[in-house]
C-alpha cells in the first residue's frame, strides 16, 4: 500500500505546474527574423515548463517595416502582422485590418516572433485573426493571446532554454519603431483550474515519509 501511495505523490509532484513569471519588454523593429546573427529581446527560462503551462501576452504598439516608401504610406503593423493606418504599402495598397503571411517562416510580415534555442525558425506568437484586428475597419494596436507552451513550443521547454522575440521581416533598413511586450509563462493555468504548489504537494509526501518511519520503528520494536 505504502509502495502505490508513494508512487502516486512522485506522479502528482512531477505534474507540477511552474510558477508564474512576469515579462515586460521591448520589441524593437529593427530585430527582424532574418538577421544573420541573433538579435531581439532574449529570456533565458528559470525553471522547467510543462507542456500544459501558460504562455499568456499582450503587445502593444505599432512598427513600419516600408518607412522607405515611396508613396510616403509607409507598412504600419500591430504585433499580430495586421496593419493600422488607413492607407499601407507593401505589394501592393492596403487599408486597415490586413494582413500578409508571407513572412519569415510562414508568419505575418511584422508580427511578434518566438523562437526556443533555435535562432533558425520561430513561431508567431499573436494570431493575425478577428480580435487582434485583422477586417477591422479602424487601428488595432493592443493585441493578445492566451495559450500553452504546447500551442507555441510543441510541448514543455527545459530550464536553461533560451527564448527570443522578435519581427517577421527579411531586412531592418527602412524598420521604425517598437512593441511593448507584457505578460508571463507559467501559471495561472489558462483553463481557469487551480495550480497546485510545489510545497501543497510536497506535504503528503512528508506526512508519508513520518508514516513510513514509525511503522519501521514499530517493527524494530516488535522485533
Amino acid at each position: 500500500m505504502y509502495r502505490r501511495l508513494l508512487t502516486a505523490l512522485i506522479v502528482l509532484v512531477a505534474s507540477i505546474g511552474a510558477q508564474a513569471v512576469s515579462i515586460i519588454a521591448p520589441v524593437m523593429a529593427t530585430d527582424y527574423a532574418n538577421s544573420p546573427t541573433p538579435v531581439g529581446y532574449t529570456y533565458t527560462l528559470t525553471q522547467n515548463y510543462l507542456a500544459t503551462d501558460a504562455f499568456s501576452f499582450t503587445a502593444s504598439g505599432e512598427i513600419n517595416i516600408a518607412t522607405a516608401d515611396p508613396f510616403g504610406f509607409g507598412y504600419w503593423i500591430n504585433a499580430a502582422g495586421v496593419t493600422t493606418h488607413s492607407q499601407n504599402t507593401l505589394g501592393g495598397f492596403h487599408g486597415f485590418g490586413y494582413t500578409d503571411s508571407s513572412g519569415p517562416f510562414g508568419t505575418s510580415y511584422g508580427s511578434i516572433l518566438v523562437s526556443a534555442n533555435n535562432f533558425a525558425t520561430a513561431t508567431q506568437v499573436f494570431l493575425a485573426d478577428a480580435s487582434n484586428g485583422l477586417g477591422a475597419a479602424g487601428a488595432v494596436t493592443s493585441v493578445s493571446r492566451t495559450a500553452t507552451f504546447a500551442d507555441i513550443f510543441g510541448g514543455g521547454l527545459a530550464a536553461g532554454t533560451v527564448l527570443n522575440f522578435r519581427v517577421s521581416d527579411v531586412n531592418n533598413n527602412d524598420n521604425a519603431g517598437q512593441f511593448t511586450l507584457t505578460g508571463f509563462l507559467g501559471a495561472p493555468d489558462p483553463t481557469g483550474a487551480p495550480e497546485l504548489s510545489a510545497h501543497a504537494a510536497l506535504t503528503p509526501l512528508c506526512m508519508l515519509g513520518c508514516v513510513l518511519g514509525l511503522s519501521h520503528s514499530r517493527r524494530r520494536q516488535t522485533a
